[in-house]
């Protein structure tokens, strides 16, 4: 019995206690709970009461500066309430405008003011920079505006030397331009001479923000503003400040055609011979911009140190850079106007050019001498043009600068728009000397694609002229099989696409196509046979060791003149027909010989 009841009063003193101790645990959470609970809504209350205190002050402090402080209340106020700084760096919404307090100081011209709240800031180089949104004196809204811009905006100057001196406002730190910039842009010459006459501003240094990156006399003198360029001259501002293009006061000036500007900085001494970081003068500017009076008055300026040679280029470059000749007299007449000038400038140095003698490639045609040569061709564009090639010839042959073909290749492809084939010609095979003489890759396709368009036009080739044309495939030029610039415009062989014996193979094809032309004589045919024989016994190969037999029955000949010129697929295709037999027919002869 004993054993039993010690057995049952552990059991439910055990039970007991477990109920009992959650118990517990259960009310001590829930009372734990209530006063957490307790706690967070007296925070929230607390919480609200600092901000309805913060919006009631916000709203005082808001009335106060924008009626001046007129009961001398503000500084008084600010002591009286804590976290002065959070109260001082709000930005208020008023429409489209964002501003701070102290923006709403200066823009209303309140010095005192301006002092009182920068006396109670424990930040103020950031209170005093802080940026916003204002309209502006004009009724435009404008963008990351310090205080110190607002007050210069509308003319309290006071405010602005108070920001600067005792708040250290920085003129130049801000995501707009800086001030001094702005203002030039603006023509705000009240707020240019208050940064200038007081020494807040570096009429030198102070620069753009974005490119151009041009300083306030680069600025003005772009603009045309010519009593703000008198005044920074007379400032002292440095006359040929360049920025990092390179350009000059005087660069912009005769970029944009201001002469009256130009007169100026030359009075002041500027320089005309600094140059862009595209090589490029003030003189060059004014010309390659249509302003032919800056052109006039700045070569009478700097006649004494012009180069002839780079002169004349420039003159030379206007018209070469046309592409249809006949549509473009605007061109013409500015290089006559600049030529006219150098010539007068030769005759006064006595300074003659060195003729070259006539050939063919420029239709026996020789460059002018003097002036009354030049007026005898002015109104002759293509004679114009060709005396531009004579000129870049004689000027950039000796320094051996491949620019000296492209124009040479454009008049070609002109010439032979007007059917002029054979001039086409002769000038391009002029041209394969010139890259050959200044040690420049040859190439021979457009021959290729010349003769082409000649048989699509029914157009007699000239058998010597043929062959003289072929026979450029034995130069030196012509030799390297890695030569990446010789590649058959033909596509009848694709394979060696880098090698010289394409274009051995296409002119094999080609003079075919020759030989079929009725009139030639017994002495043009035995010249077309002597040059295939010469080919052929060249015994030429590509990198890969295939001849012109080989290429003749490569399926990628086929599939790859199907890429090529409509001309070229029509005149070529079909002689691939019987190519092969003939081409082995004439290696055959060429080793009997």
């Amino acid at each position: 019995m004993y054993v039993c009841f010690c057995s049952s009063f552990r059991f439910h003193w055990k039970k007991n206690f477990c109920t009992g101790f959650l118990l517990f645990c259960f009310y001590y959470f829930e009372l734990l709970i209530k006063v957490t609970m307790f706690r967070e809504t007296n925070e929230i209350f607390d919480e609200l009461d600092t901000m309805n205190d913060l919006q009631m002050n916000d709203e005082k402090l808001y009335k106060i500066v924008c009626q001046g402080d007129l009961h001398d209340e503000l500084d008084e106020y600010l002591k009286s309430v804590s976290d002065v700084d959070t109260i001082l760096q709000k930005m208020y919404e008023l429409g489209d405008q964002s501003v701070s307090l102290l923006m709403l100081a200066a823009q209303h011209g309140f010095d005192r003011v301006i002092r009182i709240l920068i006396s109670h800031s424990s930040n103020v180089k950031h209170l005093v920079n802080m940026h916003g949104n204002i309209i502006d004196l004009n009724g435009n809204l404008v963008s990351h505006v310090s205080a110190l811009w607002c007050a210069c905006d509308r003319g309290y100057f006071d405010v602005a030397r108070t920001l600067i001196e005792h708040g250290g406002a920085n003129v130049h730190s801000t995501s707009r331009n800086p001030i001094l910039i702005s203002a030039i842009v603006d023509e705000r010459y009240d707020i240019i001479e208050f940064l200038i006459e007081n020494n807040y501003s570096d009429m030198n240094q102070t620069i753009e923000k974005e490119r151009p990156f041009y300083n306030g006399l680069m600025i003005s003198a772009a603009h045309g503003q010519i009593n703000i360029v008198r005044y920074l001259l007379s400032k002292g501002a440095n006359v040929d400040f360049t920025s990092s293009s390179n350009f000059t006061a005087l660069a912009c000036a005769a970029s944009e055609g201001h002469l009256e500007i130009i007169e100026l900085l030359c009075a002041a001494g500027a320089s005309t011979n600094v140059k862009t970081n595209n090589n490029e003068t003030p003189l060059i500017l004014a010309f390659e911009n249509d302003h032919l009076d800056i052109v006039d008055y700045l070569f009478d300026q700097t006649k004494d140190d012009l180069c002839l040679d780079e002169i004349e280029l420039v003159a030379c470059s206007i018209v070469l850079s046309i592409r249809r000749i006949n549509n473009s007299p605007s061109m013409f007449n500015k290089m006559i106007h600049l030529m006219r000038k150098i010539f007068q400038l030769r005759t006064e140095r006595n300074s003659l050019k060195s003729s070259a003698q006539p050939i063919a490639a420029y239709n026996f045609q020789q460059e002018c001498q003097t002036i009354d040569d030049f007026e005898k061709i002015q109104h002759d564009h293509h004679r114009l043009y060709i005396e531009a090639l004579l000129i870049r010839e004689r000027i950039l042959l000796p320094k051996k600068l491949v620019s000296l073909c492209e124009p040479l290749l454009i008049y070609g492809q002109n010439l032979v728009e007007q059917g002029a084939f054979e001039q086409c010609l002769r000038l391009w095979h002029h041209t394969f000397y010139l890259y050959q003489n200044m040690n420049f890759e040859t190439s021979l396709h457009r021959f290729v694609w010349l003769f082409c368009k000649m048989i699509m036009a029914n157009v007699f080739i000239p058998p010597d002229l043929f062959v003289q044309i072929c026979r450029l495939t034995f130069e030196p030029s012509e030799q390297n099989k890695k030569n990446h610039s010789i590649k058959n415009s033909l596509c009848l062989i694709t394979i060696a696409a880098k090698v010289q014996i394409q274009l051995s193979f296409l002119f094999i094809c080609l003079c075919f196509q020759v030989l079929e032309q009725p009139s030639l004589t017994k002495l043009d045919r035995q010249l077309i046979y002597r040059l295939i024989n010469d080919i052929c016994r060249q015994q030429r190969t590509t990198i890969d060791g295939q001849t012109l037999l080989h290429l003749c029955v490569n399926e990628q000949t086929y599939r790859d003149i199907n890429y090529r010129a409509n001309e070229i697929r029509q005149v070529l295709k079909f002689v691939l027909a019987f190519f092969s037999f003939a081409i082995s027919i004439f290696v055959d002869l060429a080793f009997r010989i």
